[in-house]
This record gives C-alpha cells, structure tokens and sequence, in this order.
C-alpha cells in the first residue's frame, strides 16, 4: 500500500506537465502568403498554476514519498494525509478560476486518492473512539480548497463590474460577437481568465484591429519607398484558399468599430481625406484604392482642420450607426476636447472646455476633460469617455453623466458591445451591463467657470496671395525668397518678379533659411569647407535690396544648422538658438550675455530684434527685452513666475493682470509701428515701447498660427498654411 501511496503522489505532481487549459478554437499563424492552423493553445501546470501550487504539489509529493518509503516513520499516515489534501487543495484552487483540464483533474483526483488512502490507514491504527477524526479532518480541509482565487482578494469598488480576464495592459477590439485582445502581434479572445490566442500575425509591425464574421481584419503600415502606402487586409480564418481583401493606399487608420467599420486616411500632409471602410460589404478577394471609399465629414471645429491619426496624434473615432465621426486631440496642456461631426454639418465641440475650474459639469462642452483614456461610441448616438477615475457618458444633446467612481485603473482602451461596457484596464478586462441605467447626474456648471472665455475681438487679417505654407516671407506685402530646382537663389515679389541673386555655396545641409534685413534685403546662411580636410565652418551672406551679394567670413562650428532670427535694426542677424549667438563677420561668433542665464520652452530660445535695436525673447513661460550689444540681464516684460498653467483666455477672464500670465507656443513679431507682438494660442497681445501690455484680439483663427517678424509689420500663418497680414 506504501509503494501505491507513493506512486499515486508522484501522478499528483507528474500532472503539473500536463494541459491545465485549453482554448476552445484554434490557433492560426498568418502571413503574407498563406494562412495555418497550428491546432489549440493548451497551456500545462507550471504555466498556470502559480509558484506557490507547483511549489505545494511538488513539495507534497516530495513528503508523500519520503513517508510511504522510510521504514518506521512515525506520524506516516498524517503526513501523507496532509500531502495529499494540500495537493487536491492546490489543484481545486486553480481549477476555479481556470476550468478542468486534463492535468489539473489528474493531479485533483490523485491527490484526492492520497488522502483518501492515508485516512484509511489512520481510522484502521487509531482506537475506537478517535477513527472518525480523519474522515472529519479530510471533509473539513478538501473543501476549503475549493473557494475561488477571486474571492480572496479585495474587490472593493469593482462592483457592479465583472471580470472577465486577467489581462495586462491591452487594446480591446471587437471579435466577432464578443471582445478579443490585440497584443504583442496576436489577437486573443477573452475566454475565462486567460485570453486564447485566436491568431498570430508573423510581421511585428502590423496591426489586428479585430474579426468580423470569422475575417481578420489587420492594417500593414508604409514600409518604404517602393510601397503605395499602407493596406487594410482581410483574411477568412480557418478557410486557407480563400483570396483576401486588400485596401491599399492607408496612411492611418482608426480602430474598428463593433459594426465592423473602419475610418481610413489617405493623401499628402495637409491633403489628408478620411474614408469609411466597412468591411461586412468587402467580398473576399476583392482589391481597391482607399480614395475610392465613400469619404466622410470631418469637424472643422477647433484645431482639427489639419488632424492626423496615430500614436501621439489625434484620435478619429466611428459612429456608424449615427454616421457620425468624432475627433480627440489635446485642448490645453492639461485637457483635451472631442469634436464631432454628421452628414451635412461641419462639426461641433462636443466635450472639452477650457478651464479646469470648471472640472465635470453636466454640459458637454463646458466641462473640463483631463486627458483621456478610452473613448468610444456607445452603439446608439452617443459617446464613453474614460479619465483617470470617471466613466463619463456623452449624449448626443450634449449632456454629461458618469458612473459612479471605481477602482478598476485607468481604462486604456473600451468597446460597447450589444450594449454592454467592455474596459480594459492593467488589471483586467471588464464588462457592465446596462452601463446607462447606473448612470448620475453631474452637477451645473458654476459661476466661476469660464469653459470658452471671451476676452477680446477678432483680428484683422488680410490674406496674402502667396501660396500655402511659404517660406521666408520678407515683408507683408508676401515678398519672399526661394530656391529653384537648379540651386539659385532668387527673391519672388508681390507681382511675381523675381531677383536673381546666384547660386548658393558651400555644402548641402537641409533647409535653407532667410530672414529680413529690415531695409528690403535679407540673410541666409552657407555652410562652407574653408580648408580642406578642416571641420565645417559656416558663413553669413547678405544681399542688399538692389541685389548685392556679400559673403562674411566663416566661423567654425557656426551654430545649429541654419536656424536665424532676423534683426530689423540692419544689425547682423542672431545665429542659433541653444543659445543664440551674433556673428562678428571676422571669423568669430559672440555670446549675447542677458540670454545665457534664459531657457525657452524646448530649453532653446528664438529672439527677435525691433527696428529700434531692442531684442525681446520668450523665456521662463514670459517674456524679456535685452539689449544685444550690452552687458547685463534681460528685463522681465511678462512674469509668468507663479502663474496657474491654463490657457491665456482663461487666466484673462479670470482677472489675471496679462502682463503676468502665462505664455505657451508664443511667437513674437512686430506692428507697423515697431510695437512689439505677442501670439499665444488664440490671444494676440501688444506691448507698449514703455513696457505695459494689452490684449489686442482673441481670434480662433489664430490658434496654432505662427508669426514672423518682418518688415512694414507682422504676417501670421495660420493652420492650413495661408499666409495673412495683421492689421496692427
């Protein structure tokens, strides 16, 4: 009886390497050519059970063994009692949370066996009056294994959700009827607590974006030169001869929708058109353009004109049973904003005010949206927005409502599918039915909040007829410098004239740039070989505005690349910006004292220098005037030291004084006048020769434009590249 004892606990142990889960579909391997089953994910013992079970059902065995086969070992029969129970135990505690398997039912049953056996022995050796006690031990321990792994942990805050997987941090996508996994180059469906591998994709830069009607749907990005763009692919799993679908010409793609609808880009930068895909209407084998895809509205509200898809860029999100699209990007440094457009619309904010006094609110567009987590539609006309702690439901009237808090982690990604919530947080995968009837009520906005502030008229700009996106514009009538596809140099004016002004030497190394003079010529610089085998060396050229070319002797290094900024005094440019230096024109450059102790935004500095001979730069989130022939510091026009960080409006109506807020993605230029300029996000200050600042204008038009100095007064690009004179 020992020798069986003995080899029924080592069975008990040998069951660890055997399958203790198994998917319930087949796994396939997809690739380029041809599609394979490699049969069912099953995953052994040692895989799923944890260290501490493997540790205890070895470790049993291990006691079991000794014990039947020591001679005269006292306490035999209890020990290998206890090995046995702690072995059923182990085994009964994975096989809640993992389901019955081959393995995990061997090493159940045997360690059961084990048990039963020693009590046997003991009830057969022990008096009369104690035989029942391990038939009492044994029906009082075995059970106790039994209670779920889930059940021992604090769940506090996770109701009325439920768990359907414990998963790492991954995108959810839609798998047929249900929600599956994309990651690390494979789409899994969530089955029990572990998702099962569905298929594998063999070329580690596509990207799954979920299966519908047993198609497999993957986006293969731009590879190189020899591409026509990226595809959309679609393959049948599980049918190998079946011909697959391909959209080629996809510059980016949305993630997919549970109707099985995805939103695709194609075009150049700043030509972007998006498409909708839907891939339940693409017949297998099929081959097509994405330009030849029905084409969808875009929100042209807010900054999104020019969006892009991706990582680290705005998000566009389906809605196709509303055919709606909607768009999330950055709003402030601290929030975003969703925009959404229909048929026949041009799109409107739809969540995501500026100030974050304002915090949640029961309006859409007042309330203040940290940056957010998941978004999704929510299968009817409305939205899910997932923050750092808040569920929120946008309506598509506009109201705002949220689930109460939970503590489930930040939602990465979410799917509504037949109405219920899918999240998928680092801890897991969760699901809510019926998420709109626990939906609350959040409060009114206050009279404190300023979600879109009015603290100024619009500018005037007058469009200059110069085409999109022009460089080096010299004045505001649109004269600018260029070069022409054999390597001159020349000056375009207003009418068209060009001034030829030669070749440019030296070495090719990038972009070229010009910057005005202040009396009709302009500067570049050329990066020169002064003695052979020497380092580069980089030269400053001028050309007067009759077309005199004159080239300044090199200076070794000679800054970063070709980065300007013009000095409309007629003083030498500034060369540089980490940090700026002034060319002497004998051979050396010079440091500017009063901006060596300053850091920009980027930790770089771009100044600007008036037709007074002042230099002002942006520095410490304000600004600062310095005098670039002298020693000494730079003087504080806009001391930002201390200022909340939101946007400039916001702070304005809030009654901040302007010569004390903030000024982020600032560019200066100069008016008519010499005045100087100052454009952050859609607000347009002036400052006085004595220093004072006012608020000139607040313009959406003006938000992410930039502005050159230049001379006879200020251009301003906006965001689609045209080209405007303000009127100031």
């Amino acid at each position: 009886m020992r020798v069986v004892v003995a080899l029924v606990a080592a069975v008990a142990a040998a069951g660890l390497w055997l399958p203790w889960w198994s998917a319930d579909h087949p796994t396939y391997l997809v690739s380029l050519g041809e599609m394979t089953d490699q049969g069912t994910e099953r995953l052994r013992g040692v895989d799923v059970a944890g260290s501490w079970a493997v540790t205890l059902v070895i470790g049993a065995a291990v006691a079991a063994v000794v014990a039947a086969v020591v001679p005269e070992f006292r306490a035999r029969w209890w020990l290998i009692a206890a090995a046995g129970i702690a072995q059923a135990a182990a085994a009964a505690v994975v096989v809640a949370s993992w389901g019955l398997d081959l393995g995990s039912a061997s090493t159940l049953v045997a360690g059961l066996v084990v048990a039963v056996i020693a009590v046997r022995a003991l009830a057969t050796a022990l008096p009369r009056r104690l035989k029942a006690t391990p038939a009492v031990l044994l029906l009082v321990a075995v059970p106790a294994g039994f209670v779920p792994v889930d059940t021992l942990g604090d769940t506090t805050g996770r109701d009325p959700f439920e768990r359907l997987a414990n998963a790492g941090p991954s995108r959810l996508l839609p798998v047929d009827d249900g929600v599956g996994l994309a990651e690390r180059g494979a789409v899994r469906t969530v089955s029990g607590v572990r998702p099962a591998v569905l298929a594998r994709l063999d070329d580690a830069r596509a990207e799954p974006l979920g299966v519908v009607a047993g198609r497999l749907v993957v986006f293969s990005p731009y590879r190189g030169p020899d591409d026509d763009g990226g595809e959309v692919w679609i393959a049948r799993l599980g049918v190998p001869d079946a011909q697959r679908a391909v959209v080629t010409g996809v510059n980016a793609v949305s993630a997919m929708s549970g109707a099985g609808t995805v939103l695709v880009e194609t075009g150049e930068p700043h030509r972007q058109t998006v498409h909708r895909l839907d891939v339940t209407r693409l017949p297998d084998g099929a081959r097509m353009l994405a330009a030849e895809l029905a084409a969808v509205p875009l929100p042209t509200s807010g900054p999104f004109e020019n969006h892009e898809l991706g990582p680290h860029r705005l998000r566009l999100l389906d809605q196709p049973r509303a055919g709606r699209v909607a768009v999330t990007g950055p709003h402030t440094n601290d929030g975003e904003r969703l925009d959404v457009a229909g048929p026949g619309d041009g799109g409107r904010l739809a969540a995501g005010g500026l100030d974050p006094a304002c915090g949640l609110t029961a309006n859409g567009p007042d309330t203040f949206l940290p940056e957010l987590g998941a978004v999704t539609a929510d299968g009817a006309d409305g939205w899910w927005l997932a923050t750092e702690d808040r569920l929120l439901h946008l309506a598509a009237d506009g109201e705002l409502r949220a689930l109460p808090p939970l503590d489930l982690g930040v939602p990465e990604s979410a799917l509504v599918v037949d109405g219920d919530l899918h999240v998928g947080t680092r801890e897991g995968v969760w699901r809510l039915a019926d998420p709109r009837s626990r939906l609350e009520a959040l409060p009114e906005p206050g009279r404190d909040c300023f979600p879109r502030p009015e603290v100024g008229g619009p500018a005037p700009l007058t469009p200059i007829a110069v085409a999109p996106h022009t460089r080096d514009v010299l004045d505001v009538t649109g004269r600018h410098a260029e070069r022409t596809v054999n390597g001159a140099i020349e000056v375009v004016a207003a009418d068209g004239a060009r001034t030829p002004l030669g070749p440019r030497q030296g070495e090719e190394d990038g972009l070229l740039e010009f910057v005005p003079d202040g009396s009709g010529g302009l500067w570049w610089l050329e990066t020169v070989v002064p003695v052979p085998d020497e380092p580069l060396a980089r030269q400053l050229v001028h050309a007067s505005a009759a077309g005199v070319v004159t080239r300044h002797a090199p200076v070794a290094g000679g800054g970063e690349r070709n980065k300007l900024h013009p000095d409309l005094s007629g003083g030498v440019p500034l060369v540089g910006h980490c940090p700026p230096t002034r060319f002497s024109g004998r051979g050396d450059a010079a440091s500017i004292p009063a901006l060596e102790n300053l850091k920009g935004e980027s930790g770089c500095l771009s100044p600007v220098v008036g037709r007074d001979g002042r230099g002002w730069v942006l520095a410490q989130g304000g600004l600062y005037w310095f005098d670039p022939a002298r020693l000494g510091p730079a003087t504080p026009v806009v001391n930002a030291a201390g200022s909340d960080d939101v946007p400039v409006a916001v702070a304005l109506a809030h009654g901040a004084d302007p010569a004390t807020v903030r000024l982020p993605y600032a560019t200066l230029a100069f008016d008519s006048a010499g005045g100087l300029l100052v454009l952050s996000e859609d607000v347009l200050l002036g400052v006085t020769v004595e220093g004072a600042v006012t608020v000139l204008a607040q313009d959406g038009r003006l938000h992410g434009g930039k502005l050159s100095a230049v001379e006879g007064g200020a251009v301003v690009t906006l965001r689609d590249g045209t080209l405007h004179r303000l009127g100031y």
